[in-house]
């Protein structure tokens, strides 16, 4: 049973990333490894999941620091809920919106939540003006796997290679002195083989030259190269990040935000509990004021009490007494 799932950055409704599953279970979170990967520190590592129950699709919580709702209503942790066709879950900032039921089409590719994930991150920085210029290559594999090598601004061109010469030198034995070279213009990446010996691969063929797109790779002898995605920087940050690094969630406006913080510095104002009105059956009058024991009197002394006391302990004396002669008479 296929499902489709539409998801939108609530910043920005007019973007949608649509994805088709035909699996039991996908997961949501800021993973690297989520089918449904969001890029922000708001959403927990592993945040939910939308698993097939029987006939039907739930959602469920994975016990996430911000929660996640389904129309609007909480989920308890750990507890699914039925999914209907139209419902939206919202994750953070993200709505997911859930369809049941749809045709499955051609296979996703492997790479397609790190794709949905980039295009998210990039819509983010654009529209934070926070998009990074800088170009760059990776290395994906090979002996200088991680490695990042910064590309100069355009216009410019920079050697790879073995040679100590080269912008940017690779200790593999499998590239040449000289392997190729990468042309930086004002409108891309261009990539040109300079008669090396194993030559540059893209595709599984062989190229004489070749344009990059961010996030395209070549080979070079037993290396890989990626040009970087404008995103990739941020979206490492957060995927590398631990879940006690995920931070609390609030989608305020602006102004809000500055209202409250007014508040904030602002003291508080006393607010004394409301009064109903006067009991009838209660002394209006203030209560006296404290005294001293000086002020207390003395209870009276009543002296005829003591010789009362007497008399009675005469009598019983005197009935113990006779009691005694008369039981040994």
């Amino acid at each position: 049973m296929a499902l489709r799932l539409t998801i939108v950055e609530t910043g920005d409704p007019s973007t949608e990333h649509v994805r088709t599953f035909a699996q039991q279970r996908v997961l949501v979170g800021r993973a690297r490894s989520c089918d449904v990967c969001l890029p922000d520190m708001a959403v927990s590592t592993h945040h939910a999941e939308i698993r097939l129950q029987g006939t039907d699709y739930a959602a469920s919580d994975l016990g996430s620091l911000n929660g996640t709702t389904v129309n609007g209503r909480p989920l308890v942790a750990h507890r699914p809920r039925v999914l209907r066709n139209g419902d939206v879950v919202q994750v953070a900032g993200f709505g997911i919106l859930f369809r049941l039921g749809v045709a499955t089409g051609p296979a996703e590719r492997r790479d397609e939540s790190l794709r949905q994930a980039r295009e998210l991150m990039g819509a983010i920085l654009a529209r934070t003006g926070k998009e990074s210029v800088v170009r760059a290559l990776v290395a994906v594999s090979g002996p200088g796997r991680a490695s990042r090598f910064e590309l100069p601004p355009p216009p410019a061109k920079v050697v790879v290679g073995r040679a100590s010469s080269c912008g940017i030198r690779l200790d593999d034995p499998d590239v040449s002195r000289e392997h190729a070279e990468i042309v930086v213009g004002t409108e891309g990446v261009l990539v040109r083989d300079l008669k090396s010996r194993n030559g540059v691969v893209m595709g599984k063929e062989r190229v004489d030259a070749a344009l990059l797109e961010p996030g395209s790779s070549f080979s070079v002898g037993s290396t890989t190269l990626a040009l970087e995605h404008p995103s990739d920087q941020g979206l490492a940050a957060i995927f590398e990040a631990p879940e006690e690094e995920t931070s609390s969630f609030a989608l305020r406006p602006a102004d809000l935000e500055r209202e409250d913080a007014a508040a904030l510095a602002a003291p508080a104002p006393r607010v004394l509990p409301p009064t109903g009105p006067a009991d009838p059956l209660v002394d209006p009058s203030p209560p006296p004021g404290p005294r001293t024991t000086a002020e207390i009197p003395a209870p009276p002394v009543e002296h005829g009490g003591d010789l009362g006391l007497i008399a009675v302990g005469v009598i019983v004396v005197v009935a113990a007494v006779l009691a005694l002669v008369y039981l040994f008479s």
